[in-house]
């Protein structure tokens, strides 16, 4: 049987300068807590060195292609919480397990953890524990649902960027639904604009409205803020999507 546990990182609650990192049943038993480690903020320095946060930001977002520094900063960060009973809990197999990441203080969300890697070996790639990053709420109201389920795909990237592979992915992620087809409604956009994009989201009755938001394509920083790519084909530059605009 399949076991849910959840990986929660928060401020210590008894130590300012520290974070703590709780491993627990989900749903949550206060009887059962697998294990809990605390974790000096020092580790993840304000300033000096490659593994600052904002170190770790700008590499993750702005670097195209495959960079060395992904897995370092992946072993560092799986380093942070492998600590005392969480690393012998993380020595097991863990087959049939499934691990909800969910970070809670604020300034280590931002943080790359789908990098997170043990002995080279990327944790969100495992198949025998999976790894998956969320917030996990008891009793939360669910939108009401109604079939299909409609997947909107941005590729935002330009055509043929080897750095993306676009239609390799798309590709992928089309056969990977072939076995649930006839419930997935599938619209793929092509270097469209945020207006087209938003057209598409707009939640009015005649709308596209997807479950799931897919984007195939680059991302960055503009200033201190997060953003997505958006390749122009006219007139070959990148437009910025800010994470503001995306809100609005």
């Amino acid at each position: 049987m399949e076991k849910t546990l959840c990986l929660h990182v928060a401020e210590d609650p008894h130590n300012p300068n520290a974070y703590r990192a709780t491993l627990r049943a989900w749903p949550p038993d206060e009887t059962e807590v697998a294990a809990f480690i605390n974790f000096d903020k020092a580790l993840i320095p304000q300033d000096g060195g490659d593994f600052t946060i904002a170190a770790i930001r700008q590499r993750f977002a702005t670097v195209r292609g495959e960079d060395d520094r992904f897995t370092a900063i992946g072993h560092h960060l799986f380093q942070l919480i492998a600590q005392g009973g969480l690393a012998q809990h993380f020595q097991s197999p863990g087959a049939g397990e499934q691990i909800v990441l969910e970070v809670e203080a604020e300034e280590l969300r931002s943080l790359p953890w789908e990098l997170m890697m043990r002995q080279n070996l990327p944790l969100f790639f495992q198949t025998q524990r999976r790894f998956y990053r969320g917030r996990l709420r008891l009793n939360a109201a669910l939108p009401e649902f109604a079939w299909p389920l409609r997947i909107l795909v941005v590729v935002g990237s330009a055509p043929n960027d080897p750095a993306v592979q676009a239609e390799e992915e798309l590709s992928e992620l089309i056969h990977a639904l072939i076995p649930i087809e006839a419930q997935v409604d599938l619209k793929v956009l092509r270097n469209p604009d945020p207006a087209e994009i938003r057209k598409h989201c707009s939640g009015q009755p005649d709308a596209f409205n997807p479950h799931i938001f897919h984007f195939i394509g680059h991302g960055g920083v503009d200033g201190d803020e997060a953003c997505l790519h958006l390749y122009d084909v006219q007139s070959r530059q990148d437009q910025v999507w800010t994470a503001a605009d995306i809100q609005g």
